[in-house]
């Protein structure tokens, strides 16, 4: 869901986030903000199951990447669950 764009699924094309389209940025705090909001609206939005706590992106200079981690709650779970992933741009 967070790496699919809009439109790419056929018969559902609203579902996806464009979050390929901010990797071409620059890597500076605005589009580090930008993209830890369109993961927590993509997830709000697409996966009613779970209660989103953080998500957290973190901009890896050095790899020309982003690191992500996102914590949430299954619905009627009291342990946290934390997911991480990267997001770089592919040539």
């Amino acid at each position: 869901m967070l790496l699919t764009s809009f439109y790419e699924r056929p018969f559902n094309p609203e579902l996806g986030s464009n979050l390929k389209k901010f990797l071409f940025e620059p890597i500076d705090n605005v589009t580090t903000s930008i993209i830890q909001d369109s993961i927590f609206e993509t997830i709000k939005n697409f996966e009613p199951r779970v209660d989103i706590s953080e998500v957290i992106a973190a901009p890896n200079f050095d790899n020309q990447r982003y690191d992500v981690f996102v914590t949430f709650f299954v619905k009627n779970t009291i342990e946290p669950i934390t997911i991480s992933f990267f997001l770089e741009r592919i040539r």
